[in-house]
């Protein structure tokens, strides 16, 4: 399939590429300019991540492949790919066809678009992913649309713990929501080991009774699986483990493209001058939202160069033995800046 001048996708270097090299790039449309940035853990060939744009669809994409899966780097690929044959698979999927057609034109509806993208990524990319046999993959996957209005929107589908946020006045906001274990500490504002709430991840050094696990195990059956977990570190390191940091569970997905049955869309309006990054948690885990807000105001003109300073400074991060967030992985970033009118 030829690409249009405003498509890309990108996983696993070629292999004239230096696997240690930062891969960036920057892409413009009449709406939309973007910035790209990654880079495959500890410098190697292999990049389980992959990030897709469309900037004439106005669709734009992570994903990270699971680690520990068969090949995460092909059931990432597979996302983009489903991705982009979209517009042809529209042509004969009435659901699609209005949101993911090459020839879209006319506004759109919000149920449309996220009846859309549901469809999209629990159909066709989950049969993509689930055809390789084990391989597995989050997935932050948007669409820019205008409403009859002529309010412009964006709708997003999250499935694990990739991200999107939006930088609007200064201000960052996580805009998806993980599915992961951490998450779920958050939402059930579960009490750390001195009784505080946790409502954020930004302190990963704050931990949780492995009693208080248990307790809330009567809730949800999750918390079985870090009382489990907290079983084999015990085992496995001989000691008694009576807690559990966040740093220890951040890791912990509850969700991806082939266990995730019905995912979630949400819709957002789009201001003139917005910027939306969708990264792997290559970036975020190692990065504190305020060090992401902090870099993309201080590049949000220049997307390319935002992405490629948040790659370098989460890098930086993880080669730091003594820094709690560190931890090697892939990194993928996108910037996607909407141009003032």
């Amino acid at each position: 399939m030829e690409m249009n001048p405003f498509e890309g996708w990108h996983s696993t270097p070629a292999p004239h590429q230096k696997p240690e090299a930062l891969t960036f790039e920057r892409v413009e449309s009449p709406f939309l300019e973007v910035g790209f940035a990654t880079r495959g853990k500890g410098g190697r060939l292999r990049n389980e991540d992959t990030a897709y744009y469309d900037m004439d669809r106005g669709i734009f994409c992570v994903a990270d492949g699971v680690g520990g899966s068969v090949r995460g780097d092909l059931a990432s690929k597979a996302v983009a790919e489903s991705l982009q044959k979209s517009a042809i698979l529209a042509e004969s999927n009435d659901q699609l066809r209005e949101v993911f057609s090459e020839k879209e034109e006319a506004p759109l509806q919000q149920e449309d678009v996220e009846t859309a993208i549901r469809v999209l990524a629990s159909m066709s990319i989950y049969r993509r992913v689930q055809a390789l046999k084990g391989a597995d993959t989050t997935l932050s996957l948007g669409k820019f649309w205008e409403d009859a209005r002529g309010q412009e929107k964006v709708s997003i589908v999250n499935i694990g713990d990739s991200r999107i946020y939006r930088l609007r006045a200064g201000a960052l906001e996580q805009l998806s929501k993980d599915d992961s274990i951490v998450q779920m500490f958050i939402e059930h504002e579960v009490p750390d080991a001195d009784g505080i709430p946790i409502m954020d991840a930004e302190d990963i050094s704050r931990s949780v009774r492995v009693s208080t696990l248990k307790q809330y195990a009567k809730k949800d059956k999750y918390f079985l699986s870090m009382v489990a977990f907290a079983d084999k570190v015990a085992k496995e390191e001989n000691r008694k483990v009576d807690q559990l940091t966040l740093e220890e569970v951040r890791h912990f997905v509850l969700n991806t493209v082939l266990i995730s049955s019905h995912p979630n869309p949400q819709t957002f309006d789009v201001n003139r001058g917005d910027v939306f990054l969708a990264m792997s948690d290559g970036i975020h885990d190692n990065l504190t939202d305020e060090q992401i807000e902090a870099i993309t105001r201080k590049y949000e003109d220049d997307p390319e160069r935002a992405a490629q300073e948040l790659t370098r400074a989460a890098l930086a991060v993880s080669e730091e033995d003594d820094d709690i967030r560190s931890k090697p992985d892939d990194m993928t970033v996108l910037v996607i800046k909407t141009k003032k009118t």
